[in-house]
């Protein structure tokens, strides 16, 4: 469900870089990386020091994550105070979703946002990717990013109900009070899904070895 190092967030994202070792044939080492015997190494994105940290939004509430490194606390609504199964921003089950559970934006009356936070202070360069669909969506359904956590960047608006596979460059706003946040509008009307969300950075430290 999901494409990433060792676990794939996006599966048609990985099939370009799975490395097949042929049969009596030993795998050139990884400098200062010892690979499990039971899996596959993805060369390139070790090579890159690429990593990355998501949410399938399929465990935990909204403390729950998938990925190399933690968030910096869990995602913390706006505009409402309610639990992930309660008000117009729920982590639910519904075919809208990609697999299992995702988060759901429902547009209303009253403006309403969820966001959390990531430390991207030693991150080179950082990109966005989810998959996202809508359900009679109307006005006022966003993406935004802060580097310092108070001021904030639109850089994607929520258009038409199809499902889509989501990519966006971040690296400009990768700090250690690096925050992401969906955001529904004061007319804003229907619902918005998102699933498989994921940070891929890489940082100064691995480019460096």
């Amino acid at each position: 469900m999901a494409a990433g190092l060792a676990v794939c967030f996006f599966l048609s994202a990985c099939n370009e870089h799975i490395v097949e070792v042929p049969t009596g044939i030993e795998p050139e080492p990884v400098p200062n990386w010892e690979a499990p015997a039971d899996k596959l190494v993805d060369r390139n994105l070790r090579d890159r020091g690429e990593t990355w940290t998501g949410d399938e939004f399929d465990w935990g509430g909204y403390a729950g994550f998938s990925g190399a490194d933690a968030w910096s606390g869990p995602w913390s609504e706006e505009g409402e105070a309610d639990n992930p199964d309660r008000g117009n921003i729920q982590i639910v089950s519904d075919a809208s979703c990609s697999d299992g559970s995702c988060l759901r934006i429902k547009g209303g009356r009253h403006a309403t946002a969820i966001s959390r936070g990531l430390n991207l202070e030693a991150a080179i360069s950082a990109r966005l990717e989810m998959a996202t669909a809508g359900e009679r969506l109307r006005d006022g359904f966003s993406i935004e990013v802060s580097g310092n956590g108070r001021d904030w960047t639109t850089i994607y608006l929520a258009d038409g109900d199809a499902r889509q596979q989501v990519s966006l460059d971040v690296s400009d706003f990768a700090a250690a009070d690096f925050r992401i946040r969906f955001s529904s509008g004061e007319r804003s009307s229907g619902n918005w899904f998102v699933d498989d969300l994921a940070v891929y950075y890489t940082s100064l430290l691995s480019t460096n070895q």
